[in-house]
């Protein structure tokens, strides 16, 4: 690896948003490495439970709260 960026994109990874406050549930600012990505090839809208694919596509007619769905990027800490 040659720590050369390929692309960059603007992301939240919680519904509250952007920030820094503590215990605001929003995604803390700054420059985040990516360190491991789960979910790759899995078709948009799949369910992950406890990092797994569960093999279901999220319906949105069925009201289901805090799902993880399609991918789950864990960042450096």
């Amino acid at each position: 690896m040659n720590n050369t960026i390929i692309k960059r994109y603007e992301a939240s990874s919680s519904r509250f948003g952007n920030g820094s406050r503590e215990n605001s549930f929003k995604t803390p600012l700054g420059v985040h490495r990516i360190r491991h990505k789960i979910g790759s090839g899995a078709p948009s809208g799949r369910i992950f439970k406890d990092c797994i694919d569960t093999g279901t596509n999220w319906d949105p007619r069925v009201t289901v709260e805090n799902l993880i769905l399609t991918r789950i990027l864990r960042l450096e800490a």
